[in-house]
């Protein structure tokens, strides 16, 4: 369920209106009923923006300047909130965070919008989720730019997740002792 929905992502403009608008929020609901809150404004061929992990659309995308740089481009730009972050809910089962099912939450944005295929582009976190969903649904991924990937990605265990999570759990930051858990530390 999109609230509010568009294929033309601004349900209100007029037509010869020459003012840019601020974009609007909406959401789906995703299969297992996670909120899913993105963005999306401009006409043209789509551009899907995925953030990084404790980010969210508006502080990786719309707070340095990628908004207009896509709507100079010509493109229609969906930037959307990642699970657990942001607008988007934020479910509590770890199993909820599963890369399989974040990259889900990419698809039902497209499918609510009726956009079969995307560019994408995704920084850290939104770089993993995007190849995730090249994997998944390649007819869905027409280009994509990672950002902040390396490979890693592909040597990253399930032990190194705990650790990383028991990290960020730590009611006090000193006591974090884990050389990786503590990059993910202010």
């Amino acid at each position: 369920m999109v609230k509010p929905r568009s294929a033309a992502c601004n349900p209100l403009a007029n037509p010869g209106q020459t003012r840019e608008l601020a974009p609007m929020t909406y959401f789906v609901t995703t299969s297992d009923g996670t909120g899913i809150a993105y963005d999306c404004t401009g006409d043209g061929p789509p551009v899907v923006l995925i953030h990084g992990f404790g980010a969210n659309r508006k502080i990786t995308w719309g707070n340095t300047g990628w908004y207009q740089t896509i709507a100079r481009a010509g493109r229609k730009l969906i930037a959307i909130d990642c699970r657990g972050h942001g607008e988007s809910d934020k479910p509590h089962a770890p199993a909820d965070y599963a890369e399989g099912r974040m990259a889900t939450d990419i698809i039902a944005v497209l499918a609510a919008l009726e956009i079969p295929e995307t560019d994408l582009v995704g920084y850290s976190m939104g770089g993993q989720l995007a190849l995730r969903l090249m994997f998944d649904a390649p007819g869905r991924v027409r280009r994509a730019v990672l950002g902040g990937i390396g490979e890693n990605y592909f040597r990253m265990s399930k032990e190194s997740v705990e650790t990383i999570a028991k990290g960020l759990a730590a009611k006090d930051g000193s006591t974090v002792t884990d050389p990786l858990a503590r990059e993910f530390r202010l």
